[in-house]
């Protein structure tokens, strides 16, 4: 079978992600600094390159988009981080159960429903923050197209100012929602979306060498400017650098 690509299903966007997966498994594990600050510097923007390569902006009005997103990725995060929270919260019994208050619980609640920030202990969140951040990520995208009238340059400039504005950002962790993270991870989001719509797609996307090709240049691009230019890589979970 020459083509990775189906008219039901886009196999090349599985394998891309199941090796996004596997490097995210492997920065869980007892690495090298080197090795952990490149893994890092782009394998979750992967997902997020794909989150916008499926985007398509449609025309339903934002209020219904509002709860479309809402329903599809932020109820989700909810229901997946309160199972987390429920298990920290019976570990946190188990060791130590005199440090269960209603106050801690009703902060660690807190900062399951509002993602973290105001200085919340982000300890609860569990992995589901992601989907969280690709809540807001996808919320933003859709407000740029409409304030800018879907002028790919000008999305282009936001999202890149955007990015720089996350970035620099990286340790004010008080805003909730992952909204800080959010703003590099549009950059990806965006490239993703014009990716889909240029006749890139159609020479790289249809089979694994083309993927490999796509994969091993991006990476190669993201090390090169988290280590030679800025000298530090962006871990996009709290928004953190790399010693």
């Amino acid at each position: 079978m020459n083509s990775l690509s189906t008219k039901e299903r886009k196999l090349w966007i599985d394998i891309y992600k199941f090796l996004a997966i596997t490097l995210v498994i492997l920065g869980h594990l007892s690495i090298s600094a080197d090795l952990y600050k490149f893994l890092y510097s782009f394998h979750l923007y992967v997902f997020f390159f794909i989150g916008g390569y499926t985007y398509r902006q449609k025309s339903i009005g934002i209020w219904r988009f509002v709860k479309a997103t809402f329903l599809s990725l932020y109820i989700p995060y909810i229901f997946f981080s309160v199972l987390y929270l429920l298990w920290e919260l019976f570990a946190f019994f188990v060791s130590d159960s005199a440090s269960i208050t209603f106050g801690f619980v009703g902060k660690a609640v807190l900062s399951v429903l509002i993602c973290g920030g105001f200085g919340l202990n982000e300890d609860f969140i569990g992995p589901a923050w992601f989907l969280c951040c690709l809540f807001v990520v996808r919320l933003f995208f859709y407000l740029l197209n409409i304030v800018l009238r879907q002028r790919t340059g000008l999305i282009a400039i936001s999202c890149i100012a955007f990015f720089a504005v996350g970035y620099f950002l990286n340790d004010c962790s008080f805003l909730p929602f992952k909204i800080i993270p959010s703003l590099t991870a549009l950059l990806f989001f965006f490239v993703g979306n014009l990716f889909s719509k240029s006749a890139w797609e159609k020479c790289f996307s249809h089979s694994l060498f083309g993927l490999l090709v796509i994969t091993v240049i991006g990476s190669f691009l993201t090390w090169a400017v988290s280590f030679f230019f800025i000298e530090r890589s962006l871990i996009l979970m709290t928004n953190t650098l790399p010693k």
